[in-house]
């Protein structure tokens, strides 16, 4: 871990809060995405790591490798993270949505990552970096559910995204929003009526995951 020169650790606290827009998420309300589909959310977890604090006024880093986070809407204690630096202030938050190959060759690991999270795959295609569920009445499927399980980690089906954000204000509490609209629509459009399942690399994942790399922003008001 690289770090500043500061002799003194203190605590950040980074609280990912997952929304619809505007609107907080609640496991089976009823929400609107961007092209009109009503739907529901019953699940939604992505992995976070690679963590990078950044102070740019004093020229400084701190890296936390090998620290994986899972954050889940069914589970409050997951959805905030906790960590200690010796950085003066920090200017910008930097991590990664999903596991890097590094950690996915490695094969069955333990904690979060462990199998029975419900969110590995197999040996050869590894970890699915972020999961949303739910059911729309546009689906044309079984019980009109929406199934999407986004992974992969090889050459040209890798998902994870590096996220940089910003920060505008010295605080140790930083509020990250993830708004789910943004799986539907942003570089790609991936209405729930074309598209609702997705278990298996390849060209969709790539393009979820393109889409929920633009999913986070920095809420300056906390």
């Amino acid at each position: 871990m690289n770090v500043s020169g500061q002799q003194n650790f203190k605590e950040i606290n980074i609280q990912f809060i997952n929304t619809i827009g505007n609107s907080p998420l609640q496991l089976n309300d009823i929400y609107t995405n961007d092209f009109g589909e009503k739907f529901t959310v019953s699940s939604f977890r992505y992995y976070i790591s690679n963590i990078t604090l950044i102070d740019e006024k004093n020229n400084s880093k701190e890296y936390f490798k090998d620290q994986y986070f899972l954050i889940d809407q069914s589970d409050k204690n997951s959805q905030s993270i906790l960590l200690q630096t010796k950085l003066k202030e920090v200017s910008q938050i930097s991590f990664l949505i999903g596991i890097d190959s590094m950690k996915n060759i490695q094969g069955v690991q333990t904690g979060v990552l462990d199998p029975a999270k419900g969110m590995f795959w197999v040996w050869n295609t590894g970890y699915v970096m972020a999961k949303l569920e739910g059911i729309s009445n546009v689906v044309n499927a079984p019980r009109h559910a929406f199934s999407l399980h986004i992974g992969g980690y090889k050459t040209g089906q890798n998902a994870a995204r590096t996220i940089n954000l910003d920060v505008q204000k010295n605080t140790a509490h930083f509020k990250i929003i993830a708004d789910i609209n943004h799986w539907f629509k942003s570089l790609h459009d991936l209405p729930l009526k074309e598209i609702f399942f997705c278990h298996e690399p390849g060209n969709i994942a790539m393009k979820y995951a393109d889409n929920y790399a633009t999913m986070f922003s920095i809420q300056e008001n906390n």
